[in-house]
């Protein structure tokens, strides 16, 4: 729906940004459930436990076969409970998973048979959040369009910023004890998980119907599959899109410590570009709804896609100033293109298979940003790390190559996707525009 056709005919309410009570207990959940001590410092606690590097690369990448392999089933079953209860059973196993890393032996083919589970825990949690967001945003009387940018935006700031304070505090406590680390993150999902059905919105209506009715396995499975063939090639642009952009941004910016390093920059200088990585993480998604008022989509991830594209190449020449420059744009401009992403790739979505067709979202975005990552240090391996991120720009250029040849082949479904960026002066002006939120 187009964000100014929501408007059209309806009278125009002056009103301040402010949370309401069910929107706010939906950012506790995000803040509860990202109080995770463990997350940045993880790779440290396995190499204690004695893992090599290599073991603990083998148990990354099982973490994203995990997802790609859970991304559809779990979205099956999250229609079938509910995405409230997904959330909450995905918070349970997390916890689990953290509670036995510390208290489990501490063997390699125990850690295997976790961090695959644990991929299927993120799978249930990362799937239904965003389920519930754009049913939220659906619900809140001013329209997905006007809501969902708003909720995803602020939503991802409060993650960046709880994981960020999280990491900080890990780091001060793992000196004295690592257990402690892991036991405060699992406790703190645990608490998510029990909380989950307080803090987190009741299932829709639609939700509610799919998930008691009566058809049979193979009637479903027919319908589901019929339904994704039904969403036609303008769904399809933006997930191979969405997929390639997170392909290139997830292990560049993993890998972005080793390039600068690479380029003689100092540690401190690294330290400090990894902050600003974390802060832009939270700021940068607040602009996103303003971003989506004045730009069409396509026309945001064209820009981004460009900008990636240059940045890496840039980035390959191997001074270090400018590399700095390349990750903080990396680590900013992308997060608001990802949120208007996320809400053309949902609206498109039917309520009642929202949950099958976010796993097949996650499905190929997880077996992009994994076979990315194989690709990334094989070609740091062959070309080294500076060389590796101007051969990674590959990526973004393939992504937007296939926006330009679809704007070439089919301009009328191209035109429809930017429609949500349409100038409209009214909307640009905040004090004129509901917003509860």
């Amino acid at each position: 729906m187009n964000i100014h056709e929501a408007l059209d005919g309806k009278p125009v309410i002056s009103s301040r940004l402010r949370p309401t009570p069910v929107n706010a207990k939906l950012y506790l959940y995000v803040a509860l459930s990202n109080t995770l001590l463990h997350q940045g410092i993880f790779i440290l606690y396995l190499i204690d436990l004695g893992f090599s590097a290599f073991e603990v690369s083998v148990l990354q990448a099982l973490l994203f076969v995990s997802v790609s392999v859970a991304s559809v089933p779990v979205g099956l079953l999250v229609d079938r409970i509910g995405a409230r209860a997904a959330a909450a059973l995905g918070q349970v196993i997390i916890a689990t998973i953290l509670f036995s890393q510390v208290f489990g032996p501490s063997s390699f083919w125990f850690f295997l048979i976790l961090f695959f589970a644990h991929g299927v825990g993120l799978t249930f949690r990362d799937n239904s959040e965003l389920v519930i967001l754009y049913e939220t945003a659906e619900r809140s009387g001013q329209g997905a369009e006007t809501a969902f940018p708003v909720l995803r935006s602020r939503c991802t700031a409060i993650r960046a910023a709880t994981v960020s304070i999280a990491i900080i505090i890990g780091g001060f406590i793992q000196p004295f004890s690592w257990t402690l680390v892991y036991v405060i993150s699992g406790t703190a999902a645990a608490l998510a998980g029990v909380l989950a059905t307080v803090l987190l919105p009741a299932p829709s209506a639609a939700a509610e119907k799919a998930a008691g009715k009566g058809d049979t396995d193979d009637e479903v499975a027919v319908s589901r599959w019929q339904v994704l063939e039904s969403m036609g090639g303008g769904w399809a642009l933006l997930l191979v899109v969405s997929s390639l952009m997170h392909g290139t941004l997830t292990p560049f910016l993993i890998f972005s410590q080793t390039i600068l390093k690479d380029q003689s920059v100092s540690t401190p200088a690294i330290a400090v570009t990894m902050a600003g990585v974390y802060t832009l993480g939270v700021i940068a998604p607040l602009l996103a709804p303003r971003a989506m008022r004045r730009f069409p989509t396509m026309f945001l991830a064209g820009s981004t896609l460009t900008l990636l594209t240059a940045g890496l190449i840039l980035a390959s020449l191997g001074v270090g100033p400018i590399t700095i420059a390349v990750v903080l744009i990396a680590a900013s401009v992308p997060e608001v293109t990802a949120i208007a992403l996320d809400f053309s790739i949902q609206d498109e979505m039917p309520a009642d298979n929202r949950g099958t067709l976010t796993g097949v979202v996650t499905l190929l975005e997880s077996t992009v940003i994994g076979a990315a990552y194989l690709g990334f240090g094989a070609v740091a391996v062959a070309l080294g790390s500076t060389g590796s991120a101007g051969a990674f720009a590959a990526l973004p250029f393939l992504a937007l190559l296939i926006v330009v040849v679809a704007w070439l082949v089919k301009p009328a479904m191209v035109r429809k996707l930017d429609t949500d960026g349409e100038s409209d002066e009214t909307i640009h002006h905040d004090s004129v525009v509901e917003t509860k939120l």
